[in-house]
């Protein structure tokens, strides 16, 4: 009898570790649209892909959104064997190594926004101050560019109010956000001028090294028929 007890419970602690193993960990930061908390809910373009990537055959997702960037991204390595996410995390070749690129989720453009004036060129931003987020993948971008004097702010808004106060010259950072961080702080997007740097620039949901194939597939595939029946496409067109 007591063989028969210690049996069944570790047959339920086998059954709670694969049900434990089977939900993902999405950590994220404070980047609307793209993700965040709004009202004390989680939020964003990511966010709805996933939720939404459940119905489709993707794991359970939980998430911990609103971290400092640095920080999600040193969590990100530091995940050990448990399956951890990122996002929107852009692919850049210095990411490569170290992640497992599970899924592309959408194209975002970066772009170099002006405040009551006309659009710089890049010839001009190289002798200009321009605002990024701290730990953006588009520091590295704008260097190669030529582009290397940059006044950092912790979250979008923060950066929307610099530029509005004159604390840089212009805002580099991605199509979605700078609008609507910019609409956030109680600004009127008719006051930006932007230039679009043509180069494609992709977000995607990434793991850690060690992130499961099989989960990684589901994802993947839950993420391919979405964008294969337009249902992508519906939630991109709601946070334009």
């Amino acid at each position: 009898m007591l063989k028969l007890i210690v049996s069944v419970l570790a047959l339920l602690v086998f059954d709670q570790g694969i049900l434990y193993a089977d939900e993902v960990l999405v950590l994220g930061n404070e980047s609307m649209p793209f993700n965040g908390i709004v009202d004390g809910k989680n939020a964003g373009m990511t966010y709805d892909i996933l939720q939404e990537a459940m119905n489709y055959g993707a794991p359970t997702f939980t998430y911990q959104f609103g971290l400092p960037w640095k920080r999600a991204q040193k969590m990100i390595l530091n995940a050990g064997d448990k399956p951890v996410a990122i996002v929107p995390f852009t692919r850049m070749p210095e990411r490569e190594p170290n992640h497992t690129w599970i899924a592309e989720l959408f194209m975002c453009p970066v772009r170099l926004s002006a405040y009551k004036r006309p659009a710089v060129t890049i010839r001009e931003a190289k002798n200009m101050t321009v605002g990024m987020l701290m730990g953006s993948a588009n520091i590295s971008f704008f260097e190669s560019l030529g582009i290397t004097r940059f006044d950092f702010g912790k979250n979008a808004i923060t950066n929307a109010k610099k530029l509005a106060s004159g604390r840089f010259d212009v805002l580099g950072e991605g199509k979605y956000v700078d609008v609507y961080a910019w609409e956030q702080a109680g600004f009127d997007r008719e006051d930006l001028s932007f230039t679009e740097i043509n180069v494609p620039r992709y977000v995607y949901i990434a793991g850690n090294l060690t992130f499961p194939p099989e989960l990684a597939s589901q994802i993947r595939n839950a993420i391919d028929k979405m964008r294969a029946d337009g249902k992508l496409d519906d939630i991109l067109d709601r946070w334009k």
